[in-house]
């Protein structure tokens, strides 16, 4: 076997064990047990698919760059971080209620359906200036309508997902665009 023969024969060997490992990991263990199989870059599956570990492997970033945001998508949700909830070195976190005006109709006007903290996405509908000010003089009027997964008021941390079903609502001095330039419809708009 002449060099240049040899070069593709040892590529060709790589290639296909990258590729079987990488199919060993994607599909995990159909019998339900533990099952480790190692691809490149010393990458492990462990169990099931979703449990992937990659020593020596560099952290995926999870801030986003707001140097240069995007134009906002023409329909929603479109995704928020929360912002500036860390109060005396302590995460208070952001509440999604059950309305956006100070004095909410019906039982349970007071609740809140959770609370977000800080640097946590946010699926947002739509904004709207309601003339609420939080109760925060400084806070400006404008709430947004966010994706939730309950209805049931809860002071548990929770998480918004673009595919929640229930919606609530995050007051905006503490959201910030996420990859887009905030300008985004409002709940009006919507109807």
């Amino acid at each position: 076997m002449n060099k240049k023969n040899k070069v593709l024969w040892a590529a060709g060997i790589t290639a296909s064990a990258t590729l079987v490992a990488a199919v060993v990991m994607s599909q995990g263990s159909s019998d339900g047990g533990d099952r480790t199989a190692t691809g490149s870059g010393g990458c492990q599956i462990i169990g099931e698919a979703r449990d992937v570990n990659c020593p020596g492997a560099a952290a995926e970033e999870k801030l986003d760059d707001f140097s240069v945001p995007t134009p906002a998508a023409a329909a929603g949700p479109w995704r928020y971080k929360v912002v500036n909830t860390y109060i005396d070195g302590r995460d208070e976190g952001l509440q999604v209620r059950v309305c956006n005006v100070d004095d909410c109709a019906g039982p349970d006007v007071a609740a809140r359906l959770g609370i977000v903290l800080q640097n946590h996405t946010v699926w947002v509908i739509c904004k709207e200036d309601s003339g609420f000010n939080g109760g925060e003089p400084d806070g400006g009027t404008t709430w947004y309508q966010v994706k939730w997964p309950s209805d049931k008021p809860d002071s548990d941390v929770g998480e918004s997902n673009r595919e929640d079903r229930y919606s609530g609502w995050m007051f905006g001095k503490y959201l910030s665009p996420s990859g887009h330039d905030g300008k985004i419809a409002e709940c009006d708009e919507l109807v």
